[in-house]
């Protein structure tokens, strides 16, 4: 599933190319199609994430929402270029240089701006952790707060209410980063390790906005790709490389089952017991 990064640099490629021009919309979607009509001329102002949900700010107020959930996908092509993909088409966005399509997802709808506050999903987002106004301060205080102190780190890192925009990958390289146990609970770390948690928890995830989705350091990265490693395998610290060694120590680097989740751990750089 596309986390917070990914649909953030969706949505700068989508008004890259049909944003702020007069652009028509059609859904390919049954109960979306009567909006065909509205949308043959309206402008994209502005679009936004939050978590991972994406928001399309259109004229007369409407907004289009939308979730990628698990197979969604965005592209966006040269008009004259024909798509090649074989996924379901739920939406497109033209304008007269570009077509934005909307691939697989079925969490689509279009909202007035004056109801977004009700849409249940945007209701119980958390604070943002690529947005600039979300601090480590701001962290801190919800990682001490009563409602999420004693939640396992595994769980509370994959609930949008605590954090929106973690998923999989960020939780493990967040909680690696930070050296903290997936099991643990915040109520049972010191105050460094909160306050390094929250630090990474903002850093990491601007990171892999920045770099397309390595979590690595920019000089570990750079080493990496120098030595001629793949891509997959110099973008992350532990997420996926289960078997393989852990690039700060070495140590086998194993995966933890969690309510059907993967948690990718170093049990040597996050004090993780071999029964955990």
């Amino acid at each position: 599933m596309p986390e917070g990064p990914e649909i953030r640099r969706a949505a700068d490629r989508i008004f890259k190319g049909v944003g702020g021009v007069p652009v028509e919309i059609v859904f390919h979607i049954p109960e979306l199609t009567p909006w065909n009509d509205l949308f043959q001329s309206t402008h994209i102002g502005r679009i936004e994430t939050r978590g991972k949900a994406m928001l399309t700010w259109l004229t007369g107020g409407y907004v289009l929402y939308s979730h990628n959930q698990l197979y969604g996908r965005w592209e966006v092509l040269a008009q004259q270029k024909a798509s090649r993909s074989r996924r379901s088409l739920r939406l497109e966005i033209r304008s007269a240089s570009h077509t934005a399509r909307l691939f697989s997802a079925t969490d689509i709808a279009i909202l007035h701006e004056d109801d977004l506050h009700e849409h249940p999903f945007l209701q119980k987002l958390g604070p943002d952790a690529l947005d600039v106004a979300v601090t480590p301060a701001l962290l801190r205080k919800r990682l001490t707060d009563k409602a999420w102190k004693n939640k396992r780190l595994a769980s509370l890192y994959l609930d949008q209410a605590f954090v929106a925009g973690i998923g999989n990958y960020l939780r493990s390289e967040i909680l690696f980063v930070s050296g903290v146990d997936p099991l643990v609970r915040p109520s049972s770390l010191t105050k460094p390790q909160i306050k390094k948690l929250a630090e990474n928890t903002l850093a990491i995830t601007r990171r892999s906005l920045e770099t397309g989705g390595i979590t690595l350091d920019a000089l570990r990265a750079k080493r990496l790709l120098r030595e001629g490693l793949a891509r997959r395998q110099r973008r992350h610290f532990v997420f996926g490389r289960e078997g393989q060694p852990c690039f700060v120590c070495e140590t086998i680097i194993e995966r933890i089952d969690l309510a059907g989740r993967a948690v990718f751990v170093c049990t040597t750089c996050q004090g993780v017991s071999v029964e955990g």
